[in-house]
């Protein structure tokens, strides 16, 4: 059955990929079946809770782009707007031209803006994370780290069939300034009023600088390389330098939800 089919699968993810935890959930309908495998917690050795919080990272651009193409179909802006039309001057220099990038640039990863969280160590040693973990960010800080390195190609056109390609959590922070921009309120807040509550997702949020996970809760962690045997525990930190590209905290159900009523 799905029961046994999913269980397995998680399984099997689990042991493949070498995590401490990993928790999903199918629905059919109104069925739904859920599976964990690994632990919560690796000194107690507590199971992984179930409908419980985590932080949702990358998922969140979809929350982000869903607020931008709704102001679109308002006709507060439209997507072949430039990024220099909203926010004039943030885009410049080492060949970044905000006049170039639109906003369906920044939306699809074709701006071809380096990725902030690449360029920048964050979290990938172990120096970076203690050193960035509690450190808050405004966007404008982290679009400044971008533009220090030049664009990995020019925008592409909205109508070439083939169009140039690369992730950047930097398009999605641009998005989140111009949804401020456009409605005088925090990308969080407009998420908030326009999705979050009208669906009912009453455990999806954007935390700005708590480090804090609701409970229940599995805790996190990361194997850096400096010490690859070990387990750092990377559950607490301040997801500021993700803003709208990363930052929501969210559960499988609210997630559920949101891409069912978007699709």
């Amino acid at each position: 059955g799905v029961r046994g089919s999913l269980q397995s699968e998680v399984d099997r993810t689990h042991r493949d990929g070498g995590f401490v935890s990993v928790s999903a959930e199918a629905r059919v309908g109104r069925h739904r079946t859920g599976a964990d495998a690994g632990v919560a917690d690796l000194k107690t050795g507590k199971p992984v809770p179930h409908h419980g919080h985590f932080r949702a990272g990358s998922v969140t651009k979809g929350f982000v782009a869903t607020v931008l193409l709704q102001l679109e179909a308002e006709g507060r802006l439209s997507l072949d707007d430039s990024v220099e039309h909203s926010l004039p001057g943030l885009i410049s220099g080492n060949g970044n031209d905000g006049r170039a990038i639109t906003l369906r640039n920044l939306l699809q990863h074709t701006s071809g803006l380096a990725n902030y969280s690449i360029v920048k160590d964050f979290d990938q040693t172990a120096t970076a994370f203690e050193r960035e973990r509690w450190r808050h960010y405004e966007p404008e800080e982290l679009v400044a780290i971008a533009v220090e390195h030049p664009p990995s190609f020019p925008p592409a056109d909205k109508d070439d069939p083939n169009p140039d390609w690369e992730y950047s959590n930097t398009n999605y922070i641009v998005a989140g300034m111009v949804i401020e921009k456009v409605t005088g309120r925090n990308w969080r807040v407009e998420l908030r009023d326009r999705v979050l509550a009208p669906l009912g997702l009453r455990d999806t949020f954007a935390p700005g600088d708590s480090p804090w996970l609701p409970r229940p809760h599995a805790r996190t962690y990361k194997r850096f390389p400096e010490h690859r045997d070990v387990w750092t525990d990377t559950t607490l930190r301040n997801m500021s330098f993700g803003g709208a590209a990363a930052e929501l905290i969210s559960t499988e159900r609210d997630l559920d939800r949101f891409m069912t009523a978007l699709l």
